[in-house]
């Protein structure tokens, strides 16, 4: 049996319009059960509710919770050194970024799919925590059969 990767979604990635051919091919590889997609909590926080990407979000699987282990702020802090090393004070944006990523961590998901070029430009050192980023692109490139 093939396995299923489980993906989170971050909130730049949401396909509202269909215009992103990577994402339609991600979206129908959820729909026929070959991949798993999930969003964070954080997300809720960063879309207007009755948008199209609100709507949209709907077709992922609901969100999970933000971490409540013991060493969340552990985790918080490793990440945010590696995706915002030189920021003394984050922005709420920035924030939410540390918060998607630390969720998808705690539930070991596969791969993290963005555009953020903050998170992209920390691919490297993400990896070192056991965080797999890539743009949608990358992602069906590697992973998705024609």
């Amino acid at each position: 049996m093939e396995m299923v990767h489980e993906i989170t979604i971050d909130t730049c990635a949401i396909n509202a319009k269909g215009q992103i051919l990577a994402m339609n091919i991600i979206e129908k590889l959820n729909e026929t059960e070959k991949i798993q997609m999930f969003t964070t909590d954080s997300m809720e926080e960063e879309l207007t509710p009755g948008s199209v990407q609100w709507a949209k979000k709907t077709n992922y699987i609901e969100a999970m919770k933000k971490p409540d282990l013991h060493n969340y702020p552990l985790r918080f802090g490793q990440i945010k050194d590696a995706v915002f090393p030189t920021v003394s004070v984050l922005s709420q944006n920035q924030e939410r970024d540390i918060h998607h990523l630390t969720t998808h961590l705690k539930y070991l998901h596969d791969f993290f799919l963005t555009y953020d070029k903050a998170i992209l430009r920390a691919k490297e050192a993400l990896a070192k925590l056991q965080i797999k980023v890539m743009t949608p692109e990358e992602y069906v490139k590697i992973h998705a059969n024609p």
